[in-house]
């Protein structure tokens, strides 16, 4: 059983796993929500904190722009 497996914005990460015949008695859950997707805007978002901010070479422009 593969569980715990976060994903942040813009991360893309591959589990592979192994599936092995069972008897007719077993069966497979899977449990997830349902995935917010965006279908009028192709842009992509991500988080960006106090750290990254101060952190930008900014060379006279503003963070803002």
């Amino acid at each position: 059983m593969t569980t715990g497996i976060e994903l942040t914005v813009n991360e893309q990460k591959r589990v592979d796993i192994t599936l092995q015949v069972g008897s007719i008695e077993r069966a497979v859950e899977v449990n997830a929500t349902a995935a917010q997707v965006e279908t009028t805007n192709t842009q992509l978002g991500e988080v960006i904190d106090t750290k990254k901010v101060l952190s930008l070479p900014l060379n006279g422009r503003s963070y803002i722009d």
